[in-house]
């Protein structure tokens, strides 16, 4: 949305498109979590696919590789590297909540 565009309608209107904004954010991500399952197991039983979790020393590798690009563009692009480092500003800050909510699933019968 145009910011320029955003901040000149009344109050009212913003409130409707910010209430309207979060309600779908919210409503995907749940209606998301709970069709992923099915959809894996149909993956898996009619398609053969394999799920798999990438381990902590190949995602590293993957994170490595990714850091470069991003300081390679941040060379050459003001705006990436102003979207990046707002990216990576808030990245560091969720860390702390992020590593208190990493829990193994026991899903226990």
């Amino acid at each position: 949305m145009n910011k320029t565009k955003y901040e000149g309608l009344p109050k009212a209107y913003q409130e409707m498109i910010k209430s309207a904004t979060y309600t779908q954010v919210i409503y995907t991500h749940a209606k998301a979590d709970s069709e992923q399952f099915g959809a894996m197991k149909t993956m898996q039983e009619k398609h053969g696919v394999v799920i798999h979790r990438w381990k902590d020393d190949q995602l590293a590798v993957f994170e490595k590789a990714w850091l470069e690009v991003v300081a390679e563009e941040s060379a050459k692009d003001a705006l990436f590297k102003e979207f990046a480092d707002s990216y990576y500003a808030f990245r560091n800050g969720f860390k702390l909540w992020g590593d208190a909510q990493a829990l193994k699933a026991t899903y226990l019968d």
